[in-house]
């Protein structure tokens, strides 16, 4: 089996699960707030039953086994009609790093969103890892960089 991007069923959720607490323990920004696994499960039904509405595909070596995986919803702009997609993350295991993995879930995420008709296709880097590497990859996929992000944490926020 050669290596493949795939449209998760839920068949996928436990690697996809295991993934995502990975994903989730690396990131420096993340790693300290609660990872649950009933809302992620919800996050991927959407994908699945509203297809319009969210992605989630992953990404497998030539065994099957699971290496990376992207998720995105879609939603209409606040102040008009036209659909925007976001990618809520992509994620691709150390070991794989420096393949085409990334690029081709990116251009995967591309191809749905174009299919659903969104005018603005967004990529993002929150977990503050690999900015500059990141911001790379973005780039030689054809994504424009056009903002930052700015966070301030609230020690008495809801976890």
């Amino acid at each position: 089996m050669k290596s493949r991007i795939v449209r998760c069923t839920r068949d996928d959720y436990e690697p996809m699960l295991e993934m995502a607490a990975d994903m989730h323990y690396e990131s420096p920004v993340y790693r300290d707030l609660p990872l649950d696994a009933v809302k992620l499960v919800a996050l991927a039904d959407a994908a699945i039953f509203s297809p319009s509405q969210a992605l989630l595909m992953a990404a497998t070596d030539a065994d099957g086994k699971f290496v990376g995986m992207i998720g995105a919803v879609a939603t209409e702009e606040y102040f008009g009609p036209s659909i925007t997609t976001c990618d809520l993350f992509l994620y691709v295991r150390p070991e794989q790093r420096g393949s085409m993995t990334a690029f081709r879930l990116i251009k995967r995420y591309q191809k749905w969103a174009e299919a659903i008709g969104a005018t603005r296709i967004n990529l993002g880097i929150t977990t503050g890892l690999f900015l500059n590497e990141t911001g790379r990859l973005f780039e030689a996929a054809g994504f424009n960089h056009s903002g930052h992000q700015y966070t301030r944490i609230n020690p008495n926020g809801k976890h």
